[in-house]
Formats: structure tokens, C-alpha cells, sequence
């Protein structure tokens, strides 16, 4: 049951970001992406008080210098990927920043000797395939928007290793409340470019900070139950969601290369979940035999 519940509360985070980030495009019309940011880290801290002294949770950290990292990658991803939506349209901003799951799977290969299994292979193969094909959609986007976003992707891939190394020993919240301590090193940046506060940009911008919350929250109680790469492959199901929320809301056009990318990032989803994983049932054969 526990698996499932944590792939339950990673889908529930990739709908709550996806939502995020059309409030994000929204509310860039009235404040620059670092100052958004850096509302949300403070909204992040107030709510993360608020809900640690109403559950009675007491702040306490294991192993610090996971805690740490996971702070300095998250907040990294978590700036950047607000100015690529900012800069850039929400749809192309979260496919680019959701490359990330390659770069969970590089570096927990690399760094934290995680294993890749058949079923993940194929899965990233068939992602990447509909990364390509809306990447390739024949629009016109701001090159700094797209280097914004591929920086949170690289970031991110840092960084869920780390959500889910603290999350093990740490409570959900004092794990996401890493990246909101850390990420207050920008907040003497975020005056600098557009600033227009009025009633509605201000309740935008708290929407912002709430939903962020819920989503960090719900994505560190998640990755206590699944595998890093398992985990950030489930979140691929946000480009597909995000572009038709943009869609809907926001008016922007895709093309056909667009539909094609999600059938094959929706392929990929589904196989792996339901792809027989050989790899790992015969390392648990010879694991038996010993």
C-alpha cells in the first residue's frame, strides 16, 4: 500500500504544479520571476511554522548535509524554473524543466549508485521521444526562457535525490523547508525588473505561494515511498496537463507535434508502470539464491 500511496501524493504534486504555473504565467504580468520566487519561500517558511506547530512537529534535522543540498539544488530549480515560465510560454517552461527525470536517472547513476531497470529504459526512451516532438513544434520562444528551464531540469535532477535521501529520516516538511530557507539568498534580488502590486497581483502571488506549498509538500511525502526515478518519471505527466491548462486558460497555441509528444510521454508513463521490470526480477532471483 505504501507504494501506491506515494505514487498517489506525486500525482497529486504534478497536478498541483501544473496548476501552479498557470498562475505563475498569470501573475508574471505583474511581478518578475525572482520576486515571485522569493514570495513563495517566505510563504513557504510562514505556512511551514503554521502547520509544523499545528501538527507538532518538532524541527529537527538528520543529516544536514543532505538537508542542505537538497536546498541549494532545490532552490536553484525552483528560481529558474519561475523565470522560464515568466520569460517563456507555461507549456514550453515545463517541458524543458521536466527533463529532469533523464537527470535523475544520470546522476543517481553516477552519483548514488542507483540502478536503471528495463522498464525505466524504456520509459525515459519513449519520454524523450515526446519531449522532442513538442520541443520541435515549430514556435518561436525566448532562448533565455529555454535556458532557464533546461537549468531547473539539470537542478532538479540534483535535487530529488536529495528530497528523497532526507525524506527518509526527516519529516516531509522540515525537507521542503530546506529549499525555502536556502532560497532566501534571492530575495534581495527580486525588486530588480517589474513590481506592480495592486489587490488582484497580490492575491495572485499568495495563490502562487499556497499551491507551491501544497505541491513541495505532497512531492517530499511522496519520494518516502518510491524510488527517485520512478518517482520523477511520474512527473512527466505535467507536460501534457500543463500545455492543455495553457490551452485552456491561457490561449496559447500548440501544433500537431504537440499531440504526438504526449502520446508518446503518456506511452512512456504507462510502460513504466506496467512493463513486466526483468532486470530487477532476476536480481531477485540470484539475491535469493544467496
Amino acid at each position: 500500500m505504501s507504494k501506491y500511496k506515494g505514487e498517489i501524493l506525486l500525482l497529486l504534486s504534478t497536478l498541483l504544479f501544473s496548476v501552479t504555473s498557470i498562475f505563475v504565467k498569470i501573475v508574471s504580468q505583474y511581478f518578475n520571476g525572482i520576486f515571485v520566487t522569493s514570495i513563495r519561500f517566505v510563504l513557504g517558511i510562514i505556512l511551514t511554522i503554521f502547520l509544523m506547530r499545528a501538527l507538532k512537529i518538532t524541527f529537527k534535522v538528520e543529516n544536514l548535509k543532505d538537508w542542505v543540498m537538497r536546498g541549494i539544488f532545490g532552490s536553484i530549480a525552483m528560481v529558474s524554473f519561475y523565470l522560464s515560465i515568466s520569460i517563456t510560454s507555461s507549456g514550453r517552461a515545463i517541458m524543458l524543466c521536466d527533463i529532469y527525470p533523464m537527470f535523475v536517472a544520470l546522476f543517481g547513476f553516477l552519483f548514488f549508485k542507483e540502478k536503471i531497470f528495463a522498464n525505466n529504459i524504456i520509459s525515459l526512451i519513449l519520454c524523450l521521444i515526446g519531449v522532442i516532438f513538442i520541443f520541435y513544434d515549430r514556435g518561436k520562444y525566448n532562448i533565455f526562457g529555454d535556458i532557464a528551464g533546461v537549468v531547473s531540469g539539470i537542478s532538479s535532477g540534483m535535487a530529488i535525490h536529495y528530497v528523497r535521501r532526507s525524506a527518509v529520516n526527516n519529516h516531509p516538511i522540515v525537507v521542503y523547508l530546506a529549499a525555502c530557507v536556502i532560497g532566501l539568498v534571492f530575495l534581495p534580488f527580486s525588486f530588480i525588473g517589474k513590481t506592480n502590486f495592486n489587490v488582484i497581483s497580490v492575491i495572485l502571488v499568495l495563490i502562487v505561494g499556497i499551491l507551491t506549498f501544497a505541491a513541495q509538500f505532497t512531492m517530499s511525502y511522496g519520494y518516502k515511498y518510491v524510488s527517485a526515478t520512478k518517482g520523477s518519471i511520474l512527473s512527466y505527466f505535467q507536460i501534457p496537463l500543463t500545455m492543455i491548462l495553457s490551452i485552456m486558460f491561457l490561449s496559447e497555441d500548440f501544433k500537431s507535434k504537440f499531440l504526438v509528444g504526449i502520446f508518446f510521454i503518456i506511452l512512456g508513463l504507462l510502460a513504466n508502470q506496467f512493463l513486466p521490470n526483468i532486470f530487477q526480477k532476476k536480481t531477485i532471483e540470484n539475491e535469493k539464491e544467496y
